[in-house]
C-alpha cells in the first residue's frame, strides 16, 4: 500500500504540492478567526502564537472525540490574553456557532443532491440505507448544534451554571476565582454573557470575516478528499469533482454519529458506501475499497498527523505560557490602550 502511495509522489508532483500547502493553510486560516476577534475586542495577540494555537487544536481534535478537550483548552488559551471569563466564553461560543452555521450551509447543497438519488441507496441494500439515514441524523445534529450555541450564548441561567462549574475548577487548582455571589451578580442580574454575545455578533465586519474563513475551510476540507482520491487512482483517470465533493461532505456528516477519535474505520464505511452509490467512479477499473482506504490514509496524514507533529510542540510551548499567565495576576497593561 505504501509503495503505491509513495510512487505517486514522482508522477503527481502537483497534487503533492497541493496536499502539503492546504494541510498547513487550514490551521493558518483558523488561527485568523481567533486573532481577528481578540484584536477587535482590544487585546494583544501574537499571530505566531495564534498559529501555534490552531496547530495545537488539530492535535487535540485528532486524539480526543467530540471536542471534549479542545473547547476547554480554547477557553484557557483565550483567557491567557487577559480576557475575562464571560468574554472568553462568548468568543468560543460565537465562533463555534458561526463555524457550525458555515458547515451546515455548505452541507445542505450536497445533502440535497445526494438525497435526489435515494432510490440508488435503496437499490444498493440495507447498508447503504443505514448510511443515508445516518447522514440525515448527522445533518440534524449539526443544525441542533447551532441552536445549542445560541442557547448557551444568550441564556443567562445556563451561563450562570457553567460559570459556577468553571469557578469550582479554578478553586480546585488554587487559581483566582469569584465568589458565588459575584457570579450571580454578573451572570443573572447583569446578564453579562448575553450582552457580550449580542455585542460580539453585531460586530458585522468581524462576524462576516469569521464566517467567510469558515466557509473556505469547509470547502478545502471536502476538496481535500477529491485530491486524495485523485492521488490514488491511475494517472490520466478523470474523476467527478462535484460527485466526490458531495460524497465526502455527506460521509463526514454521517460519520458524526460515531464520535471516536479520528473515526478512520467508520469514515471508510460511510465514504465507501456513498462513493459506491453516487460518486461516479469508474468501477470497472478502480478497486473502490483500496481507493477509499488509501485516500483516507493520505487525508489523515496531511490533515491530522502532519499538523499534529507541529501541534505537539505547540501544545507544550503554549501550556507553559498559560501556566505562567495563571500563576500571576492579570495586569491592565495586557489591553491595548
Amino acid at each position: 500500500m505504501w509503495n503505491d502511495i509513495t510512487h505517486n509522489a514522482n508522477v503527481k508532483p502537483f497534487l503533492l504540492t497541493f496536499l502539503i500547502f492546504f494541510a498547513f493553510l487550514r490551521p493558518l486560516l483558523n488561527s485568523l478567526t481567533i486573532l481577528a476577534r481578540l484584536k477587535r475586542m482590544g487585546f494583544k495577540s501574537s499571530f505566531l502564537q495564534n498559529v501555534l494555537y490552531d496547530f495545537t487544536m488539530v492535535f487535540l481534535w485528532t486524539i480526543t472525540p467530540a471536542n471534549l478537550v479542545a473547547d476547554p483548552y480554547s477557553l484557557f488559551w483565550i483567557k491567557s490574553h487577559g480576557v475575562s471569563n464571560s468574554k472568553s466564553f462568548v468568543l468560543v461560543c460565537s465562533n463555534g456557532m458561526i463555524c457550525q452555521t458555515a458547515q451546515v450551509m455548505i452541507t445542505i447543497p450536497s445533502f440535497i443532491v445526494v438525497s435526489m438519488q435515494y432510490h440508488a441507496f435503496v437499490a444498493a441494500g440495507t447498508e447503504a440505507i443505514s448510511v443515508f439515514w445516518l447522514m440525515v441524523i448527522g445533518l440534524c445534529i449539526d443544525t441542533l448544534s447551532i441552536v445549542f450555541f445560541c442557547v448557551i450564548s444568550f441564556s443567562k441561567n445556563l451561563s450562570y451554571l457553567l460559570s459556577l462549574m468553571f469557578n469550582k475548577i479554578k478553586k480546585f487548582f488554587h487559581l483566582k476565582y469569584h465568589t458565588n455571589e459575584q457570579v450571580k451578580e454578573r451572570y443573572l442580574n447583569q446578564k453579562q454573557v448575553s450582552r457580550e454575545a449580542v455585542k460580539l455578533l453585531k460586530d458585522w465586519k468581524c462576524t462576516t470575516l469569521v464566517f467567510v474563513i469558515q466557509i473556505i475551510v469547509e470547502f478545502i476540507t471536502y476538496s481535500f478528499m477529491f485530491a486524495c482520491i485523485q492521488w490514488i487512482v491511475p494517472v490520466g483517470e478523470k474523476l467527478s469533482f462535484i460527485g466526490i465533493f458531495n460524497c465526502a461532505n455527506v460521509a463526514v456528516t454521517a460519520n458524526k454519529m460515531i464520535p471516536l477519535p479520528g473515526s478512520q474505520v467508520s469514515l471508510e464505511w460511510t465514504l465507501k458506501t456513498t462513493l459506491n452509490v453516487c460518486g461516479k467512479l469508474p468501477k470497472d477499473i478502480i478497486d473502490l475499497t483500496n481507493v477509499v482506504n488509501n485516500s483516507i490514509l493520505i487525508n489523515r496524514f496531511f490533515t491530522s498527523y502532519l499538523p499534529s507533529l507541529v501541534g505537539i510542540a505547540s501544545f507544550i510551548w503554549l501550556t507553559v505560557i498559560q501556566v505562567k499567565h495563571f500563576s500571576k495576576p492579570v495586569k491592565d497593561s495586557k489591553r491595548i490602550k
